[in-house]
């Protein structure tokens, strides 16, 4: 008995120190990209000049008036997003300083999903830090979180749903999947494509599907949560729409090759 639980207490100590590690070095790579974003006032990264110069509108609601590029961005901007840096502002956190603080913190818990992640499928503590390293320098190479834009929370958010899902976690899947919807949408139908896989192959007998009742559960309530939001969404109408069609964006300059959102090859 003495031995087993030395052997167990060798695990956690091995497990808490690659975590730290993993996490250490997000936070390097945070702090890094903390250091560049803080040296101009007014710095700003490429996409967050279209999706937080508008949120100023909650510092002052005078601002871009009549303005239809702001009207469009805040338009579209996704439900959970626009809320956090609402609420930021009511802490006196101006949108362009709140944007440079999220990036951190995201990073932060991408490391921390992503070790427990990788823990989950290989148990082993050095592998899984060496995957969290490797996605954390991955990410401070680009702007995907540095932007703190509604993809940056793509990462955070994902990682979080497929922990939770390969622990079967109803309340944490269920939860993952609403702030998926509510700050990415279209990533919350990939987690619900996963929802749907992992019940398959679908149990022929009848003992069998009593026993997978609360992955039956897991997937019925994820999937409904996805359901209304997907709702919600198709009801709500916009100054803005129709959406651009496939046959009209091919006849539009901004969507070919050499364009603003060079979409098609020609």
């Amino acid at each position: 008995m003495t031995i087993k639980r030395a052997e167990i207490t060798v695990v956690l100590s091995r497990n808490w120190f690659w975590r730290t590690l993993a996490l250490l070095i997000a936070l390097f790579y945070g702090f890094l990209a903390l250091r560049e974003a803080f040296a101009g006032e007014y710095l700003i990264s490429d996409d967050g000049r279209q999706h937080i110069f508008w949120l100023q509108r909650y510092v002052d609601p005078r601002l871009f008036p009549q303005d239809l590029i702001a009207d469009y961005f805040q338009t579209v901007a996704p439900a959970g997003y626009k809320f956090l840096y609402w609420l930021g502002a009511q802490l006196g956190l101006t949108p362009i300083f709140f944007s440079k603080l999220l990036p951190i913190i995201l990073l932060t818990v991408t490391a921390a999903y992503c070790f427990e992640v990788c823990l989950g499928f290989f148990p082993v503590p050095a592998a899984a830090a060496c995957a969290s390293v490797l996605l954390s320098q991955g990410l401070a190479m680009t702007d995907a979180i540095f932007s703190a834009t509604p993809k940056a929370f793509i990462y955070p958010l994902f990682l979080g749903f497929s922990y939770y899902l390969l622990r079967e976690s109803l309340w944490g899947c269920s939860l993952a999947i609403l702030l998926l919807g509510l700050f990415y949408p279209q990533m919350m139908l990939v987690a619900a494509g996963l929802l749907l896989v992992q019940m398959l192959p679908w149990p022929k007998d009848r003992s069998r599907l009593i026993a997978h009742r609360p992955k039956l559960w897991l997937c019925g309530v994820g999937l409904g949560i996805a359901a209304a939001i997907l709702l919600i969404y198709a009801l709500t109408t916009t100054e803005f729409d129709p959406v651009v069609s496939v046959a009209q964006a091919r006849r539009m300059p901004e969507f070919l090759a050499g364009g603003a959102i060079a979409v098609f090859r020609r």
